[in-house]
């Protein structure tokens, strides 16, 4: 496989516009709303967490070859979320223990494993609940995953019963871009400044 950039991506839409082609789904399964539920969580789950699609459903484990320029599956398969790692409240959904996929052998030795898991992150369902306004603009989304969660989601596991290659498909379904479209628009946005990512309501 040949390694894929974020500078791929030229155009970066604003909150309102992702969720609208989110929300316009028109799957191939349409009628069947729990799955158009599950989906529209999975890609709302990627564009609030900032992460890459193999942190947020799972997938297998590359490792880069620099003499050859490319990378080879390890045999491995990174978790995804699991249905443990989401808490929902009143207020807002909280995110515990994504684990972060590109994470080298030499830094989780260097600071320990605790650097190749996220802290904490929440999700708001409510305005008002953060110091900046961009924020607010996350509360559709999290009532996207909200619903999935409270109708739908399984009681335990995985959170969505795919990996990346199907992700990659739905999210090109659904907005006719590249594959990190959801992830990449998240990090070009407010919410992933370090400081303001990491705490929790007020």
């Amino acid at each position: 496989m040949k390694k894929r950039t974020v500078t791929q991506i030229k155009d970066y839409p604003p909150p309102g516009e992702i969720f609208h082609l989110i929300t316009s789904l028109n799957p191939s399964y349409q009628g069947q709303y729990p799955l158009i539920s599950r989906d529209r969580a999975m890609m709302a789950s990627c564009f609030c967490s900032a992460g890459r699609i193999s942190e947020v459903v799972g997938g297998p484990i590359f490792k880069w070859n620099r003499g050859e320029n490319r990378a080879f599956p390890t045999g491995n398969r990174h978790p995804g979320l699991q249905v443990g790692n989401l808490r929902v409240s009143d207020r807002y959904i909280l995110i515990t223990g994504m684990v972060v996929v590109k994470r080298s052998h030499k830094v989780i030795k260097k600071y320990g494993p605790q650097i190749a898991v996220r802290d904490d992150f929440a999700i708001p369902l409510q305005r008002g609940l953060f110091n900046t306004e961009y924020w607010d603009q996350l509360v559709p989304f999290g009532w996207l995953i909200e619903e999935y969660l409270r109708n739908y989601a399984p009681k335990r596991g995985k959170l969505f019963p795919y990996e990346d290659t199907r992700a990659f498909q739905i999210i090109k379904e659904a907005t006719d871009i590249t594959q990190k479209f959801c992830g990449a628009c998240g990090t070009k946005n407010p919410h992933y400044n370090a400081k303001a990512y990491n705490m929790h309501p007020r």
